[in-house]
């Protein structure tokens, strides 16, 4: 206790000071359990030009939390047992993963092709349809979420369900000055869940709703919400390559690396057998 006061009456001592003078950034700004802690070793918690009250409160938010680190870390060695408090084997795999995870990535940066082309995204969708099932319904649709009160309302709703390129641009107009949302997903799939969430009704069955409905109004105290939906897809049926063309990028791009990293060890635990700088002694 006596150790805790005497840090934060450093820290108020301290707090008077000019914080980053190098005279300054010599003298102890915590103590606690024979430790102390100096301004020199945490200057980079103070970002550049910042004004003095603010790096007081920096430096005494630091500090407490370090303070009371040390009170923990104190109670876990006088509690734990020496077999519990041997960790340095941990930190040594810690170390070690961390260390071939760092290599890893700097080689990975260095010979990773990142290029995917349209013809590999179809080759890999077409291999692999079975793992490509949709977990849940998607659209295209076009949404809106406009006042009650507007006066485009009447005019938004003759427009929204529209296939004419002039309507949907006159709609685009009056949606994008008036409507608290639009969305307009006719090109883009997305998950009907997302566009569920817009609106203030939920369908006993989506699969139901979406067979029998192409369009949705629904009107709450402030806002009419109105949906059309221009295609779908089931959960359960093939997802569309469109849907899936990112996700299918980042699978081919994760697959290279782990090429590239597994011919990595191959080349380099050779390079090391023929060496001389290995051998196993267990057969």
């Amino acid at each position: 206790m006596k150790t805790c006061l005497f840090s934060f009456l450093m820290l108020s001592i301290f707090a008077s000071c000019s914080l980053l003078s190098g005279k300054e950034s010599e003298k102890p700004v915590a103590k606690a359990y024979g430790k102390e802690l100096y301004l020199s070793q945490i200057l980079e918690i103070f970002p550049p030009g910042m004004g003095k009250e603010d790096s007081v409160q920096i430096l005494k938010n630091y500090l407490e939390g370090w303070v009371r680190k040390q009170v923990i870390l104190q109670r876990a060695e006088s509690n734990l047992t020496s077999d519990q408090k041997n960790v340095d084997q941990l930190i040594e795999d810690y170390r070690t993963s961390l260390l071939i995870y760092k290599y890893e990535q700097k080689y990975l940066s260095q010979k990773l092709d990142t290029i995917i082309s349209e013809d590999q995204v179809r080759t890999f969708y077409d291999s692999n349809k079975d793992n490509l099932v949709l977990m849940n319904s998607i659209v295209k649709a076009l949404f809106v979420k406009i006042s009650n009160s507007s006066q485009a309302l009447e005019k938004v709703k003759e427009l929204y369900r529209s296939n004419k390129d002039e309507e949907i641009k006159a709609l685009d107009d009056l949606c994008l000055q008036g409507a608290a949302k639009y969305d307009y997903f006719n090109e883009q799939w997305v998950s009907f869940n997302y566009v569920l969430g817009e609106v203030p009704y939920q369908p006993d069955s989506q699969e139901d709703f979406l067979r029998k409905n192409q369009s949705l109004e629904f009107k709450d105290s402030l806002f009419t919400y109105l949906l059309n939906i221009k295609d779908y897809k089931l959960k359960g049926e093939l997802a569309p390559l469109g849907y899936e063309r990112e996700n299918i990028k980042s699978i081919i791009l994760n697959q290279r690396k782990q090429v590239l990293i597994k011919d990595l060890e191959i080349k380099m635990y050779n390079e090391a057998l023929n060496r001389g700088q290995l051998k196993v002694f267990v057969q």
